[in-house]
């Protein structure tokens, strides 16, 4: 049986990626090599991971995100050593970025992301910020998104919402259309492979991970920068942003797509609101910005 120094070396041995995403790694590996259970617990069981796991969440005071990195990490060092991994599928520590405790992203970082993804050599990087920047979108969002939701000849998108809010068709700016176009969205990515990419965008513009801080916390800052410009509780925001109908009070918001039931049993769902709205946030203001608070940052090289 290989000793944890053993596995720690074969682990970093074989490990790829961007350095600061890479020494992140490192450090996790070392702190659980380093880690010394109860004599009386085996410190490759089940029991000194649960140790350890604790002692990691206590000590940098680790989110849910951080917790599953550290979780999948560990899980690889056993994989690579071919030791049994005491754990299994779907054991692993949920992210919860929908969390209350989710920060909103400063605007000016996101500007500089965008910036650098325009020129890097990611596709996955630049038609997935290209998307959350523009509509905000919910991870179950971002790992639902289809070829077959996007019609670019039309430049329409379809947002399909799980339980969290209200799924919506949007108009496609044409901003974004040379990051996403070309892009194969039926390729299927992991809730870790979408958070790790959030880590690779963060290493491009030298920006130290910060706990929390994800794909959701551009969805915060979107809707309430949109708030900023067009009223606190805007209809014309609650629809652009997916938000879930809890009241009949919106009425505005309940009727801005319905259901015309013919002779024939047919139906046809106008959604002519709901693009208005989209209209509206995707045009320029009186002093010539956008609306939208990142549109702007996706046009030119």
């Amino acid at each position: 049986m290989p000793t944890k120094q053993e596995m720690f070396e074969k682990y970093v041995a074989r490990l790829a990626g961007k350095d600061l995403v890479k020494n992140e790694y490192i450090r996790w590996a070392r702190e659980w090599r380093d880690f010394t259970p109860s004599d009386k617990v085996d410190p490759l069981s089940r029991e000194a991971l649960e140790a350890f796991f604790e002692h990691e969440t206590r000590k940098h005071n680790y989110g849910s995100s951080s917790q599953n990195m550290v979780f999948r990490v560990i899980g690889t060092i056993y994989m690579r050593s071919n030791m049994d991994w005491p754990y299994n599928r779907g054991e692993a520590p949920t992210i919860n970025e929908e969390d209350v405790n989710v920060p909103a992203i400063d605007p000016e970082l996101l500007r500089e992301m965008i910036t650098a993804v325009k020129v890097c050599d990611n596709p996955m990087a630049k038609a997935y910020l290209a998307l959350s920047s523009i509509y905000g979108l919910r991870r179950g969002e971002i790992l639902g998104m289809s070829n077959e939701a996007i019609n670019l000849p039309e430049r329409i998108i379809y947002i399909r919402t799980l339980k969290h809010g209200r799924s919506r068709s949007h108009l496609i700016p044409e901003q974004i259309v040379p990051y996403i176009e070309g892009y194969d969205f039926d390729v299927k990515y992991s809730t870790f492979k979408i958070w790790h990419l959030w880590q690779e965008i963060e290493y491009m513009v030298k920006f130290d991970h910060v706990e929390g801080l994800g794909w959701h916390s551009i969805r915060r800052t979107l809707d309430t920068e949109l708030q900023k410009v067009l009223g606190e509780g805007s209809v014309v925001v609650k629809s652009f942003m997916r938000w879930k109908q809890r009241t009949s009070s919106d009425m505005t918001f309940r009727y801005s797509a319905v259901q015309y039931v013919g002779r024939k049993g047919t139906t046809k769902k106008l959604e002519g609101n709901l693009l208005d709205a989209d209209k509206k946030i995707f045009s320029r203001k009186p002093d010539g910005t956008y609306y939208h608070p990142f549109l702007g940052a996706w046009e030119g090289d």
